[in-house]
């Protein structure tokens, strides 16, 4: 209800949606989802909506987000399960993070080729990036990166810049 009053006084221009809660992924994905379904199918709302996918969402979450969304995005972070490892442990790179992020790829990519008037203009897939903490090399991010975007699974790549504090204030 709040997007929407906005929506109509002219002061968004889309919605990016996502959730920081720990827990349950699954259960927050099916929430975000509904939300954004009421937004598409009661209130008739055609504008941009970018969705996040959680760690642990479901095959069939990807497929509903990549239906109902322009844009689908899930962070891998680093470059491999080695690097990730560092950063979360409880994150699965090869396992889960990197295939839902192919699937929503070819998805995204079969709505472009198959778009026509009166549906959801596919926008395509982003991920992000921490450079630094876990000793990766540039060219193995850039690499990945190169990969997904010669496959059409990939659009946009966001980097986060990692700088070490050393010594104390």
């Amino acid at each position: 209800t709040t997007f929407m009053e906005a929506h109509r006084k002219r002061l968004t221009q889309g919605l990016f949606l996502t959730s920081g809660v720990p827990g349950k992924p699954v259960k927050a994905m099916d929430r975000m989802l509904a939300a954004v379904e009421i937004l598409r199918r009661k209130e008739g709302y055609r504008g941009y909506v970018h969705i996040k996918l959680l760690p642990g969402a479901e095959p069939a979450q990807v497929e509903a987000a990549a239906r109902l969304a322009n844009r689908v995005s899930i962070n891998l972070e680093a470059p491999g399960d080695t690097y990730l490892r560092q950063l979360a442990q409880e994150k699965d790179f090869s396992g889960d993070l990197l295939p839902k992020l192919k699937l929503a790829g070819r998805l995204l990519r079969e709505a472009r080729q198959e778009w026509r008037p009166g549906r959801v203009r596919p926008a395509g897939t982003t991920t992000q990036f921490v450079v630094g903490p876990s000793g990766e090399k540039d060219r193995e991010i850039l690499g990945l990166v190169a990969r997904l975007e010669k496959e059409e699974l990939l659009h946009h790549a966001h980097f986060s810049a990692f700088q070490p504090v050393v010594g104390t204030p």
